[in-house]
Parts: structure tokens; C-alpha cells; sequence
């Protein structure tokens, strides 16, 4: 899981997980989870709604903002 903000003017933001492929960790694939809408200088992962699934808590720094992105999966691939 990694978010990231941008220093300049313009700069793209946001928050991906990116998933190992394998064992080896050779190969990896990457869901956007944010796409330019949050400004993330930091992130946690916890199980906020105690329904064994990891939630993801991130905050802006100049920002001040906080969002909580509650996880809705349901199974593989989804």
C-alpha cells in the first residue's frame, strides 16, 4: 500500500495496493485505490468495523484532511 503527494502545482495524488504476483515477489499488480483525489503524506491499515478485512485511515499534511476508505470486498478478485 502506498499514497503519495505531489510537490508541484498539477502533480497527480493518491493511494495504490499493490499485490505480489508471486512467492518470489517478482512480479506485482497494482489497484488504485485513490486516483488524484487525495493527497496522502500518510496511511495506516486496521480493521476499523471489526469485520476481519483491513481498512485504510489516510491524512493530508498541508491539508489537514483525513479519509477513511472502508474495505467492501468480498472475495477474490473483487
Amino acid at each position: 500500500m502506498v499514497g503519495w503527494r505531489g510537490n508541484r502545482p498539477g502533480d497527480r495524488v493518491g493511494i495504490k495496493l499493490f499485490v505480489p504476483l508471486d512467492d518470489a515477489g517478482a512480479g506485482w499488480k497494482s489497484y488504485p485505490v485513490d486516483e488524484n483525489q487525495m493527497a496522502c503524506e500518510d496511511l495506516c491499515l486496521a480493521d476499523l468495523d471489526g469485520d476481519g478485512r483491513l481498512d485504510i485511515v489516510a491524512s493530508g499534511r498541508v491539508t489537514r484532511n483525513l479519509k477513511v476508505y472502508f474495505n467492501r470486498t468480498t472475495g477474490e478478485g473483487n
